[in-house]
């Protein structure tokens, strides 16, 4: 909340090349919380863009609740924190509907999704998040964490069209064998129906801090 003080936890880490680097845990957790709704709306819109909105018609109850809880949040003194997990619910679900409809209306389900992209994007615009291109945004921040990682790029580039060309040839030892060289290199896989993306791991906790948008 606004009225309360900021923590903002800063560690010098030790690196012999650049003695004075340091390394802002609050920012790194923000930046990461940031990534987690833009990585839920390029899965939504993607959901969105290959099958329909749904039409007309109602959606799942929770998420009629979602901007009048963000409604009622910003009355109580511009209490952006519960904005934020109003925000954590909806991408919630909808990452749970993307992943898995079993049981649930087709044109429910796509319509929710739907929706949720929506008041995710109108309840970001308050607390002025989620304004910018989902996949455009995610590569710029691909691109800086690459940098702050030291991620060998190339290597990585080659990597997954070698695993590519194991997957077509159904060499599956490899290509697992590849998965592991690409850990080892601080990289995480991520295979989805729209294709193969990648996430940068963090070297000091193992903690994901990057997504590459696209189709290897």
């Amino acid at each position: 909340h606004y009225r309360s003080p900021v923590e903002f936890e800063v560690e010098a880490i030790p690196n012999p090349e650049h003695p004075t680097e340091l390394r802002f845990h609050s920012l790194y957790a923000a930046d990461r919380d940031l990534s987690y709704f833009y990585e839920t709306l390029v899965k939504l819109d993607a959901f969105v863009a290959t099958g329909g909105d749904g039409g007309d018609g109602p959606v799942l109850p929770d998420i009629e609740r979602v901007l009048p809880a963000v409604r009622e949040a910003l009355l109580d003194d511009f209490n952006a924190p519960r904005v934020l997990a109003a925000m954590h619910d909806a991408a919630t679900i909808g990452n749970k509907l993307v992943a898995e409809g079993k049981g649930i209306d087709k044109a429910l389900r796509r319509r929710t999704i739907a929706r949720i992209a929506k008041d995710l994007r109108t309840a970001g615009k308050t607390i002025g998040l989620l304004e910018s291109d989902p996949q455009h945004y995610l590569r710029e921040r691909r691109e800086r964490l690459v940098k702050r990682s030291n991620v060998d790029l190339s290597r990585v580039e080659q990597l997954l069209a070698e695993r590519t060309a194991a997957r077509a040839a159904k060499d599956f030892t490899r290509s697992d064998a590849i998965r592991a060289e690409l850990t080892a290199l601080g990289v995480e896989l991520l295979d989805t129906p729209q294709g193969t993306d990648w996430r940068v791991l963090d070297s000091a906790s193992g903690t994901i801090i990057g997504m590459q948008v696209g189709t290897r």
